[in-house]
């Protein structure tokens, strides 16, 4: 359970992983933001451009952190990368599932 808790953190071998998003959220495209919708808890969520760029890449199918990370490297640092991800872990719009 203690993995759940600190889902990443700075340590490498902690990253054995795939993540994919709930598969009953909705998602209201806007010009410049994302909506997303968690209707099971009656929650709104808005995303910016950065944060985007990282829920596309959960679309309909599982994919490891290493390849998030290796997609992103250029536009954002890793850092801020496992931070988004832990919030979408903490507030339940994304599914962990480990090696």
């Amino acid at each position: 359970m203690e993995k759940d808790n600190k889902l990443l953190n700075k340590k490498k071998e902690n990253l054995s992983f795939y993540i994919k998003k709930r598969k009953d959220i909705i998602e209201i495209k806007l010009k410049n933001e994302l909506l997303v919708f968690d209707y099971k808890r009656n929650k709104i969520y808005s995303l910016n451009k950065y944060a985007i760029s990282i829920w596309n890449l959960f679309n309909d199918r599982k994919i490891s952190f290493e390849k998030i990370i290796h997609k992103l490297k250029k536009k954002m640092k890793e850092r801020d990368i496992i931070d988004f991800i832990n919030k979408l872990k903490k507030i339940k719009l994304i599914e962990i599932m480990y090696k």
